[in-house]
This record gives C-alpha cells, sequence and structure tokens, in this order.
C-alpha cells in the first residue's frame, strides 16, 4: 500500500501533466486548489518565499491562503500571510530579504509534511 507522501507526489504528477499541456483553467475546482497549494510547497522548498511572490503563483497568494484555510493547514496559511506583509512592506529590499529568511526558516523547521500532504489529499476523498 502506498504511503500519503507517495500518493500525493503521483496526484502532482497527473495534475501538473494536465497543466502544462492545457493550462490552469482547465483544471477541476479541487485540482487547482491541490496545484495552487503544491506550486506554493515548490516554489518555497526551491527558493523560499521570495521566490514564490516573484513567480506568477505568488499573484494567487489570497486564493492560496483561502485553500490552506478551508482545508485547515493555518500553520502554512499564517506564514503566507506574514510572508506577504513583509513582501509589500515599504522596508529596504535587504530588510525585507532578512526577514524573509526568517519566515522561510520558520516554514522549513516546523512544516508538518504528512500532515500537509494528508489535508491536501482530502480535496480528492
Amino acid at each position: 500500500m502506498k504511503n500519503t507522501e507517495d500518493l500525493y507526489l503521483e496526484m502532482t504528477d497527473k495534475i501538473i501533466e494536465k497543466e502544462s499541456v492545457h493550462g490552469i483553467e482547465v483544471l477541476s475546482q479541487n485540482e487547482r486548489n491541490f496545484y495552487l497549494v503544491d506550486r506554493l510547497l515548490m516554489e518555497l522548498n526551491n527558493g523560499g518565499f521570495d521566490q514564490y511572490f516573484l513567480n506568477w503563483t505568488g499573484e494567487h497568494w489570497q486564493e492560496t491562503v483561502s485553500i490552506l484555510d478551508n482545508l485547515g493547514i493555518s500553520f502554512l496559511s499564517n506564514l503566507v500571510k506574514k510572508a506577504n506583509e513583509i513582501y509589500r512592506s515599504d522596508k529596504s529590499e535587504d530588510d525585507i530579504l532578512d526577514e524573509l529568511s526568517e519566515v522561510d526558516n520558520e516554514f522549513y523547521n516546523n512544516l508538518n509534511y504528512e500532515d500537509t500532504y494528508e489535508k491536501v489529499m482530502k480535496l480528492f476523498n
């Protein structure tokens, strides 16, 4: 029997393939929700919140926060809100990057992936 992470990664592959061929517009609402949360996780693991907000998926941060809240992933939702406030502040670029780095570390040190994957997979139960 496959574990939650394996199932999550299989779903990721299917949805990314569908999106890459047809675009995000053709995804069902649950696929879109999955996709936006997955892209957040991917961007954070690849380059942190600065990268997330610089890329197009960051334009969907409010929708992503709503999805996270609906799924009960409040730790990550709160981090996105916190990072957004920092990213959009009037502080210097260096200060913004330093503060985002602290939020990144909070994410890296505290996110429970298994729990997060289980909650996101509930979109398809």
